[in-house]
């Protein structure tokens, strides 16, 4: 990678004027993606020529790459700016290299694909003895790089089996029998877990990306075999998942937020870019920002980003190889080939950081995913028919109970004066402690207030713990109550929970419409998507209990919540409260109640789709 090309200019990404607005929802025409354009200038600093045959690069601190080599096949490029003698991976795993540093490890390396085709052959580069070399079951290896060699990690065998076992994971191609992972890959640390984000072949030629991630710890130990999350679809807002055309996403890590860069293409258009999205759990996104045109070739972009977004200083350093090799000759275009180049372009930090946050402030409702959006069935762009309605074989919003007159929260005031953003309160989310982190007791919030909701938020758990949770409290006040519940009984713990959800899944909110001397206790167990509908619009966003500090400090930056004193909120909570109400051993009913805690998560399905948590395996 020698010969350099030095060049100062300023890009400057402006709105196309000429182009007819979009709708904006999550669901969009494929070629009418939201918020796309930006006036965010980049500055560009130099180029440096590239071999035609190298691709796929990474950017490491310090000033070192790695990339797929043109050298024989498992060949893996590794150097600071001039060609570096290559390292070979076993397999197929250079052909979607992707690169991360690994706390405890240091540089490691992923690859390896898996093909549908009954044919074994052996593949060029260095497995140990006695290791499936089979093309069909390689998938994804690791490698720790060291200076001019690699050693393989966990025995040289897949961390990824390429088979039919990969739960969720979505093969168009080999029509589900098979995950390929024939594109690139991209792997990231954040929030203690290393996430992998891999080619999603919705079918030939519908490329997207999907998502799992594992424990970093685990990862380091070497623990066989890794608890990889279940594969999802990884959704931009405003794009359409089915029909998509982004080639593959690289994922980092920037303060508070994953940022993923992408090339993506526009067929319908004849038009490429380098686009950015955000978030904060790498399952819903932000919509695609536009970093840069491409040319575009075929149905392809010329021009791919490298992964590895670098903070040097006070600015934040992309890389783009420009004219990626290959591409316009596979596509015979009346435009020849050109000299291919990585480019260095730079953003200051603070703008970035600006950019990330407008972008994560459209990322909204989980209910525009397509994925919650079929559960059940979708009544507008932000409302979807849930649990309890499928239940009830009700068509309209659910009804309101124990003599509310708004949707169940409150509002809290802004420092910046403008309108009170409005929190939606789900219990058994740690609603109490949110309370009492608010400063407002429950006599004097301004729930009751007729204050139109312009922003909203709110706060999701687990389903199961939470419905356990709930169970618990139900359990605990109905007990006092001299009413008749399915509990108050002599039969045994786990026929009292079995009755107890037989009773949900039958009457599903008619528990809470149908019996108002029992107030609002049924309120506890049922499903986040009921609370979501009770609000009558789009929630702005969604934080989750488990990494609920972190995402505060997300959403202080775009809500800045004032307390009763009028001083802005720091995302640090107050102890928990109510841990003894309800309290019972639920690790003991998980074991007793096989039977009723599947009839919970069948109860739970929607919540886990929408709100994308993994379902537990009983």
């Amino acid at each position: 990678m020698a010969c350099w090309m030095r060049t100062a200019s300023i890009l400057i990404v402006a709105a196309a004027a000429d182009r007819a607005p979009c709708a904006k929802r999550r669901d969009a025409p494929l070629d009418c993606p939201r918020a796309t354009e930006t006036d965010v200038k980049w500055t560009f600093h130099d180029a440096r020529r590239t071999d035609n045959g190298d691709r796929y690069f990474t950017a490491l601190p310090g000033g070192t790459f790695v990339a797929r080599s043109r050298g024989p096949q498992g060949s893996v490029l590794w150097g600071d700016g001039t060609r570096a003698p290559d390292v070979l991976l076993c397999g197929d795993a250079a052909h979607n290299v992707a690169a991360l540093h690994v706390p405890g490890l240091g540089v490691v390396l992923l690859g390896g694909r898996s093909s549908q085709k009954d044919v074994r052959r052996r593949l060029a580069g260095t497995c140990p003895e006695g290791v499936e070399r089979d093309r069909r079951k390689s998938g994804v290896r690791a490698y720790l790089l060291k200076k001019g060699h690699v050693e393989p990690l966990f025995g040289g065998r897949s961390i990824i089996d390429g088979s039919g076992r990969v739960p969720g994971c979505v093969e168009g191609r080999s029509r589900g029998m098979w995950c390929e992972f024939d594109g690139r890959l991209s792997a990231t640390v954040f929030r203690g877990r290393l996430h992998l984000f891999a080619r999603a072949n919705v079918r030939m030629g519908i490329r997207a990306v999907q998502h799992t991630s594992v424990d970093v710890k685990a990862f380091s130990k070497g623990q066989v075999p890794l608890p990889w999350r279940r594969w999802e679809p990884v959704e931009f807002a405003s794009y359409s998942f089915s029909r998509s055309h982004v080639y593959f996403a690289c994922v980092d890590a920037f303060e508070d937020t994953l940022v993923a860069l992408a090339p993506v293409s526009f067929p319908e258009r004849k038009e490429a870019g380098i686009y950015a999205a955000f978030s904060i759990d790498g399952r819903a996104w932000s919509p695609l920002v536009k970093i840069r045109d491409s040319p575009f070739a075929g149905e392809r972009q010329v021009d791919h980003p490298a992964c590895g977004l670098l903070v040097e200083k006070d600015d934040v350093v992309l890389h783009v190889q420009r004219e990626v090799g290959g591409i316009r000759d596979h596509y015979n275009t009346s435009e020849p080939s050109k000299d291919s180049s990585l480019a260095r372009m730079t953003l200051s930090r603070h703008a970035f950081a600006d950019l990330a946050h407008n972008a994560l402030a459209t990322i909204g409702d989980p209910r525009a995913l397509h994925s919650c959006r079929t559960v059940y069935g979708a009544r507008g762009e932000y409302s979807v028919v849930t649990t309890e309605d499928a239940i009830r074989g009700k068509s309209a919003r659910p009804a309101y109970a124990c003599g509310l007159k708004a949707p169940y929260g409150r509002f809290v005031d802004l420092a910046d004066g403008s309108d009170p953003a409005f929190f939606l309160e789900i219990p058994k989310t740690g609603s109490t402690t949110l309370k009492r982190w608010l400063g407002r007791p429950f006599a004097e919030n301004k729930r009751n207030k007729r204050f139109e909701i312009h922003r909203s938020f709110t706060v999701v758990r687990e389903p199961l713990q939470r419905f356990l949770s709930g169970y618990g409290t139900v359990r605990h006040r109905a007990s006092r109550s001299g009413h008749w519940w399915p509990f108050n009984t002599t039969m045994s713990e786990p026929e009292k929970f079995e009755a107890f959800v037989d009773l949900l899944r039958r009457e599903g909110d008619g528990l809470v419409t149908s019996r108002p001397k029992e107030g609002c206790l049924w309120f506890h167990v049922m499903s986040q998507t009921w609370f979501l509908e009770l609000l009558g619009r789009p929630i702005d966003r969604v934080l989750r209990l488990e990494s609920l500090e972190d995402d505060l400090k997300v959403l202080l930056r775009d809500l800045p919540l004032l307390d009763p004193r009028n001083q802005t909120l720091e995302p640090s909570l107050p102890p928990k409260q109510n841990t003894v109400e309800g309290n019972f051993d639920t690790r003991t009913l998980l074991k007793t109640s096989p039977r009723g805690v599947r009839s919970a998560l069948l109860y739970l399905r929607q919540d886990y789709e929408c709100l994308g948590y993994e379902v537990p395996v009983m």
